[in-house]
């Protein structure tokens, strides 16, 4: 069959099988449902893997991603000609065997595919999370406090119908992500990552373009926005009066600054203001003409991994937290050093604390855990052991003196961060 004759089948086919589910799924928000999905991938020739894992490798070189056709059916709904990859960089390298997380591009080969208006899909497999919960809890965490996040579910994966375990669907921060968020979805979206520190680096954007990745607006390639907001980040040479209303005019302080709270009180230590600086988008919101910082990747919150931290430096980290060594240190200096960026950050916290209680947290542990427990126990490629996972809801595993070598027990660790931020916050004058 001609390869233009095989696009019009697929397309055909696709069109056909996603009348069914839209009309089954706008019942229901697919992220919002209280289930574990059920996500099945086929691919169309024998050595995937080894396509996988060439793409992957390739990707490092040419920072091209290229995807390996497959079919993927949805909770018994069928797409075909989808593109799988592999995407990660702990959660790849540090995560043994073949339970790697991979993103789901419904439009890589058959254009306008999408299921229910969503493109992509991000299948993380909980890295160094014995209770696949970390992640989930952060972003609910966030969202329950107003403040704009990717959504996530919990599915079960089959690849080639052999079960592959469960893992966690995080919403893709793209163009319609943004239409589903702001008014206006015509501004710029970046990628903080690899290491986006925010700091100047001049006027040509072309500096610029190794430490962040532009999402939308590709043709026009303009940075503009984001070379500006970098330029008066990093020079906090007037009062804190000018600073603080210089840098409010470019960016959402309130929200930046929620981000950096929820960060700071479940100890995201691979966020912009804990570990390193990356896992973030900045949207230029058009209507506001300010940047809007979005948070991203946060499996390693509730300090899953520190090669700093012990037990005790972590439930007890300070709100103002900078580690010198790291690029972005000088930036951290300016906000935390100014009153009025340092007054609005301590209220974010005080304010997300409310929120930060036992039944608030109990409540949502001991429900998402029943829910993936069965499916849990069946996961032969997971990290830990099914003993490590009841256990880790409540103790903490490995040696607490050790950073690095321990992951703390979800209930446990919250107590104890709990009277910490408590203890801050009286005495910044706090009630």
């Amino acid at each position: 069959m001609p390869k233009k004759n095989i696009k019009i089948f697929f397309i055909t086919l696709s069109f056909i099988q996603l009348i069914g589910f839209q009309c089954l799924a706008h019942k229901n928000d697919f992220f919002d449902q209280a289930i574990v999905h059920e996500i099945r991938i086929n691919f169309y020739v024998e050595h995937y893997w080894d396509s996988l894992i060439y793409s992957k490798s390739n990707f490092e070189k040419t920072e091209t991603y290229q995807y390996v056709p497959c079919n993927v059916n949805v909770d018994g709904n069928l797409f075909y000609y989808c593109g799988l990859r592999l995407k990660g960089n702990s959660s790849y390298s540090d995560y043994k065997g073949k339970k790697k997380s991979f993103k789901i591009k419904f439009d890589e080969f058959v254009a306008c595919q999408d299921m229910n208006g969503i493109s992509e899909l991000n299948l993380n497999n909980s890295h160094r999370d014995p209770t696949f919960l970390r992640e989930k809890l952060y972003y609910d965490f966030l969202r329950d406090n107003n403040v704009i996040a990717p959504k996530c579910t919990f599915t079960k994966l089959y690849i080639n119908d052999v079960y592959w375990g469960v893992y966690l669907l995080v919403e893709e921060v793209d163009k319609k992500f943004i239409k589903n968020n702001f008014t206006s979805a015509n501004g710029n979206l970046y990628k903080g990552d690899p290491l986006s520190t925010l700091c100047w680096k001049g006027e040509d954007q072309e500096a610029y373009y190794k430490s962040y990745k532009k999402i939308t607006n590709l043709n026009a390639n303009n940075w503009t926005d984001l070379v500006q907001l970098t330029n008066i980040l990093d020079h906090s040479i007037h009062s804190d009066e000018i600073y603080f209303h210089s840098l409010d005019s470019i960016i959402d302080l309130r929200v930046m600054l929620n981000v950096f709270a929820a960060n700071t009180i479940l100890v995201n230590t691979d966020s912009y203001n804990y570990g390193a600086p990356h896992n973030f988008f900045l949207y230029f919101d058009l209507d506001s003409k300010k940047m809007k910082w979005i948070a991203w990747d946060a499996n390693y919150s509730f300090d899953a991994f520190s090669p700093v931290f012990s037990y005790s430096d972590a439930v007890n980290v300070s709100f103002f937290y900078n580690n010198t060594q790291k690029a972005n240190s000088s930036i951290l200096y300016n906000l935390y050093n100014n009153k009025y960026i340092r007054k609005m950050y301590l209220d974010a916290i005080n304010e997300m604390t409310q929120n930060f209680n036992s039944t608030y947290f109990n409540t949502k542990i001991d429900s998402l855990s029943d829910l993936i427990r069965e499916d849990v126990y069946a996961d032969t490629l997971k990290m830990y052991s099914n003993e490590y996972f009841e256990r880790n809801l409540t103790e903490t595993i490995g040696d607490i003196a050790d950073p690095g070598a321990y992951v703390p027990g979800l209930k446990t660790f919250f107590v104890d961060r709990r009277k910490s931020v408590l203890l801050q916050l009286k005495k910044e004058g706090y009630k």
